[in-house]
């Protein structure tokens, strides 16, 4: 059991700190804090522990916080997927906090730190634990508004991907005490209703073209706000184009590149091609930060609210005079059930979830128990947890043994459980003694498939094999039974390193680029790998790729999909390029074709005796003359297979051009651009110094594909 006082003076805008105005009241109780503020025109981390808030996160204040009693403007920028975790360390957590954003170009520039600072704004970042969900956002806000002199009337709230989801729905619940917000690479639309709380403020989103459609629905029920419904059309643009919205015309225009002047309420900023990204090219400009901190909300003062105290229940908070409020009792210790409740007036004193009007006053309602006499019932749970003695209809959690080796769960029997295929689920438990079994299944033979021409993701705690991926199968495969298919696999970057807990961002992941991508984002290119009739893999993993626990993922790929298996093909990006590298090093026998395109780690010196014959196809930017890089260290190892033992060098490249090998007399001669024709099995594609996007020119050209699928074993 337990009980919470969460007294929270504002609904969210208003500041505690030395020196608050009269007539604002103080945020009391569970909202202040032991926080010690002594620092000023410097960043500071703080662990939750230290802090008191319910995330850890990195604020500056601004010269002069300390001297002064006076309320700041305040930013809160919330960081993507890649950031989300709870930090053990302030380092750890100052590193994650300051990567991105007004707090990034305060670490790195001299002149942002003055640009802020003379601007006289407090930054703040938290670090989520989940998904950046309203819930989750809301206690934090609420912490920084007590313990910090915030300007009530200048708050504003940006993130970026996941961060830019977070922006959109936090300001879909709490837009009446926000300034402006500005989302960016947002890539999960809309619930489709009204935004009625975003009335007058002011928007700045921005996406790529191709992840564009998820901004389009968000500003499509802002608009409505305005009695305009229509989603502002986007072409696809040849440059950089702003898109501005008139509350008063209520109509969109366009105008090229990024414009911040201006008297729209929004404005969406298009970037060409389908990169996730769009945050930098605006967080990098005085122009975003400079329209961003003149946006303002009116004064009107916050509803008074007062505290609602539930003891041993959920339901606690602050709330308006005739609020209607949910409260529900803990669940109670065993041997006991709820009794009623007790100190206010309520919908029914006797039942556990039940209603109250708040009344014009702090309130304490405080939920009893009684010694349970009910008739108890055994619930015996085979090859699970959660046996026991139950009353009737009580909600028993069982759980499922770990299946032994080669096996994966399947589905409850004997009883009418929540989810009969979930590992765990739950029973609601009848008046009479009950027995439920947990049964498993092989986990390789028989996985189910169901969904063709679109991607969908497999977890591991379902397919049973070493890493969870996103899969697409092309039209026909489910009604093609003796038909064979060539597989592409795709191995991502160190950005994509973690661990999946669902589908959908296993699937937002492993299709950040790559062939998925290209699937996911365009339907030419969704044509094109239906055309090929080709399976296509996107693998994920937690740490650097293994090449034993690849090489168990491909059996598994061949046991359970119809896989030709004289053409299966490797290929990835930098960190994927080098475990792509290293799995034809070791199962070079069984691929087809291999293209790494970029390498972070380099070969262990042997000839690549595995790869004879295979053709392979590497990408790289140019980095120095010298034989240095991790690709070249690959290349020679490779070249030794046909008795070529030395270090390709050359120089810096004034356009994209290819090194090909002609292995009948070891010589090396070059093509322009990315050159697909010919039979050499190596060739190099080398981009000039700087070039750091290869990726997206190297998996959008139709030539590459055109290569790897002509490619067969003999």
């Amino acid at each position: 059991m337990r009980s919470v006082v969460l007294h929270v003076a504002l609904v969210l805008l208003a500041a505690c700190g030395p020196g608050v105005e009269e007539g604002i009241p103080q945020a009391l109780d569970a909202q202040r804090s032991a926080v010690s503020i002594t620092v000023e025109n410097q960043i500071v981390t703080r662990l939750p522990g230290a802090s008191g808030a319910t995330l850890g996160y990195s604020e500056y204040l601004p010269p002069g916080y300390l001297t002064s009693t006076q309320r700041y403007p305040t930013i809160i920028h919330l960081n993507g997927m890649g950031e989300l975790g709870r930090a053990t360390t302030e380092s750890e957590l100052y590193t994650i906090t300051t990567k991105h954003g007004a707090l990034a170009n305060i670490r790195t520039s001299a002149t942002w730190k003055t640009y802020f600072g003379n601007k006289q704004v407090m930054v703040f970042a938290p670090q989520s634990l989940d998904n950046y969900s309203p819930s989750e956002l809301r206690p934090f806000i609420q912490f920084i508004v007590a313990n910090y002199r915030v300007d009530p009337t200048r708050v504003y709230l940006t993130g970026l991907s996941m961060g830019g989801w977070g922006t959109w729905r936090y300001a879909h619940q709490y837009g009446t005490e926000l300034a402006a917000i500005a989302p960016f690479a947002t890539n999960i639309g809309a619930p489709g209703d009204t935004l009625t709380s975003l009335k007058d403020v002011a928007v700045w989103a921005s996406s790529s073209y191709g992840e564009v459609a998820a901004q389009q629905s968000w500003l499509a029920g802002y608009t409505k706000v305005y009695g305009a419904s229509q989603v502002v059309a986007v072409p696809e643009p040849t440059q950089t184009t702003t898109y501005l919205f008139d509350k008063n015309t209520k109509a969109w225009t366009s105008q090229p590149g990024a414009v911040g002047t201006g008297s729209a309420v929004a404005r969406l900023i298009v970037l060409t091609g389908s990169a996730h990204t769009g945050w930098s090219q605006s967080y990098g400009t005085q122009a975003f930060w400079d329209w961003m901190l003149a946006q303002q909300r009116g004064t009107t003062p916050p509803p008074v609210t007062y505290a609602l105290t539930v003891n041993a229940g959920s339901g606690d908070g602050q709330y308006t005079s005739g609020a209607q409020v949910t409260i529900t009792a803990d669940a109670p210790a065993s041997g006991y059930v709820f009794d009623r409740w007790t100190g206010a007036t309520v919908a029914s004193a006797t039942s556990a979830t039940t209603t109250l009007t708040m009344p014009a006053a702090a309130t304490t309602v405080t939920a009893t128990y009684r010694a349970a006499t009910a008739t108890k019932y055994t619930l015996t749970v085979n090859a699970g947890s959660g046996d026991g003695q139950y009353t009737t209809g009580t909600q028993v959690t069982i759980t499922a043994d770990a299946p032994a080796s080669g096996y994966v769960f399947d589905r409850w029997t004997g009883a009418t459980v929540a989810s009969a295929t979930s590992a765990t689920t739950t029973l609601t438990m009848p008046a009479a003694a009950t027995t439920v079994t947990a049964t498993y299944r092989l986990s390789t033979p028989g996985l189910p498939i169901t969904t063709e021409d679109q991607v969908i993701g497999r977890l591991t705690s379902v397919t049973g094999t070493t890493y969870a991926y996103g899969e697409y199968l092309p039209p026909g495969y489910l009604t093609s039974p003796t038909t064979t298919y060539p597989v592409v696999i795709h191995l991502h970057d160190a950005g994509e390193t973690g661990t999946t807990s669902t589908e959908a961002q296993l699937i937002e992941v492993v299709s950040r680029y790559g062939p998925l991508q290209l699937i996911r984002t365009s339907a030419t290119w969704k044509t094109y790998f239906g055309g090929k009739q080709a399976l296509v893999f996107a693998p994920r993993t937690s740490a650097n790729w293994d090449p034993t626990q690849l090489d168990a993922l491909v059996d598994f790929l061949v046991a359970n999909y119809r896989v030709d298996t004289s053409r299966i093909y490797v290929t990835g990006r930098v960190q994927g390029g080098s475990g792509a590298w290293n799995y034809a090093y070791h199962h070079g026998d069984r691929i087809a074709a291999l293209a790494p395109v970029g390498a972070n780690l380099g070969g262990p010196g042997p000839a690549l005796s595995l790869l004879a014959n295979v053709p392979v196809w590497m990408v790289d930017a140019w980095v120095t003359a010298n034989a240095g890089t991790a690709q070249h260290s690959w290349l020679r190892g490779l070249t030794k297979v046909y008795g070529w033992d030395q270090f390709l060098t050359f120089p810096a490249p004034t356009a994209t051009l290819t090194y090909v090998f002609d292995a009948s007399n070891d010589t090396w001669s070059t093509q322009p651009g990315a050159h697909a024709a010919g039979a050499s099995p190596i060739r190099f594609t080398v981009h000039p110094q700087g070039t750091t996007d290869f990726g997206t020119l190297t998996y959008q050209s139709q030539s590459f594909w055109d290569w790897m699928f002509a490619q067969q074993r003999l």
